[in-house]
């Protein structure tokens, strides 16, 4: 029977195919987020598709032998495909196996930290403001990161100013010095994967680490704690609502 198939054209196929439904599953449960970011997804919804469409015009040509099919340069393919299917998304997802760094020293400066503001010359007090009957800055998961990012070298600017935004708590081990609130931020896949957040040193020490808060309080420069090998700002007159955990624990760059 395998003398009349083209054994090579149908690898491809199965590959094809493979990758099709590994792409087309995480796009729709949204775990592909987890590892790349969602202004690709259009790419990859394209990419699926164009996969689909190959292996449907090749299928009728398996039937057709070729007298050498040299199947050695298919294990290079196979190998990701199959580790993708035999380790569980939870794996990713598990926040708390990373070991994050903390000191406390008295000699930081701007070159320790390493975000940068996108524009410099953007008058920030335009783009972020209160709107009418709220005494904070409302900051929106889709308005977190480039905030963030925009305001690093800014907080002095709005100084005694409320803001809002959802975050979750990370407690280094061994440290009770302070905590962070804030979320993992992702420029473009997960290999930039970083917590951007706020060192606090109030009252709430007893926070549990991946607890989620609407968080209302003010921000000013640190410049005695960094964490994750970054200096972060510092937020104090907290107040804490305790919610659930989002669909999507991530914030991106639009």
């Amino acid at each position: 029977m395998f003398n009349r198939l083209n054994i090579d054209l149908l690898f491809q196929v199965i590959i094809e195919i493979t990758i099709s439904i590994l792409l087309i599953l995480g796009l729709i449960s949204g775990n592909i987020n987890l590892i790349i970011h969602p202004k690709f997804n259009i790419l990859l919804w394209i990419s699926s598709f164009i996969l689909i469409g190959m292996s449907f015009f090749s299928f009728f040509r398996i039937m057709k032998p070729r007298h050498m099919n040299i199947l050695s340069k298919y294990f290079i393919i196979l190998t990701p495909i199959v580790v993708c299917t035999i380790i569980p998304m939870t794996n990713i997802k598990n926040d708390s196996s990373l070991n994050y760094h903390y000191s406390a020293t008295n000699t930081l400066t701007n070159e320790d930290n390493v975000l940068k503001p996108f524009n410099t010359n953007k008058n920030l007090k335009e783009i972020y403001k209160k709107e009418i009957g709220k005494n904070y800055i409302e900051i929106s998961n889709d308005m977190y990161l480039k905030w963030y990012y925009e305001m690093t070298f800014n907080w002095n600017d709005f100084s005694g100013t409320n803001f809002k935004f959802l975050a979750r708590v990370f407690k280094p081990e061994n440290n009770n010095e302070f905590i962070v609130f804030g979320r993992f931020g992702m420029i473009c896949c997960m290999a930039d994967l970083q917590p951007c957040g706020f060192i606090y040193t109030g009252n709430n020490m007893d926070l549990k680490d991946g607890e989620w808060y609407y968080i209302t309080g003010k921000i000013k420069e640190n410049n005695k704690y960094s964490f994750n090998y970054e200096k972060m700002p510092e937020i104090y007159d907290l107040k804490l609502e305790k919610t659930s955990k989002p669909i999507d624990e991530y914030v991106y760059i639009k």
